[in-house]
């Protein structure tokens, strides 16, 4: 190979280097904008979030002083089950095995029961042959014990039929769904 080949080809090296380092430095700079980007997102993030804590914060604060005003009491001890559960658990940081006793208690104070018109409004079937039953189960799947004649059983919208007394019970004093397939009623 003459020089003047070994030349040309170390020029041509050194231009692909020369490219390749300025590919690298696009990527940098491309790599610098998007981190700026990011940091810039994660501040606005923050900013909102803390305008949302401090808007929680006032309405607890507001709570805790109706809570006070309505009460008599001058403060709050996290033991005591007088206190509100909403206000309890909002001053609780963390949460610890201690902590399921109260929030059980806050699951139990949802109502999810049926409203009463909406449980006589159910289709009510009177049971007088035991040929007559309109559905291939013989027990009712809430209280596990079979139909007898003559029984009044309820059929749910779902088409899930129970003992009228065990539908009845089930829907006002536990869920308004149906409690095979979950289906409101």
């Amino acid at each position: 190979m003459s020089l003047i080949a070994k030349l040309n080809n170390l020029r041509q090296r050194a231009k692909e280097v020369r490219e390749k380092r300025a590919e690298i430095a696009a990527a940098q700079k491309e790599m610098k904008r998007e981190a700026l980007q990011a940091a810039s997102k994660a501040a606005k993030m923050r900013k909102r979030e803390r305008s949302l804590e401090s808007a929680e914060r006032r309405v607890l604060k507001q709570k805790i002083k109706e809570y006070l005003t309505q009460s008599g009491k001058t403060g709050i001890d996290l033991g005591d089950p007088s206190v509100p559960l909403e206000i309890r658990l909002s001053l609780t940081d963390d949460f610890c095995p201690n902590d399921y006793e109260t929030l059980l208690q806050l699951d139990n104070a949802i109502d999810r029961s049926a409203s009463p018109t909406r449980i006589k409004k159910l289709k009510k079937i009177k049971l007088t042959k035991a040929e007559a039953l309109p559905t291939k189960d013989t027990d009712c799947q809430i209280c596990l014990s079979q139909y007898t004649v003559p029984a009044t059983v309820c059929e749910l919208p779902c088409g899930h039929m129970f003992h009228h007394s065990c539908a009845e019970k089930w829907l006002s004093e536990y869920n308004n769904f149906c409690p095979l397939c979950k289906t409101a009623i």
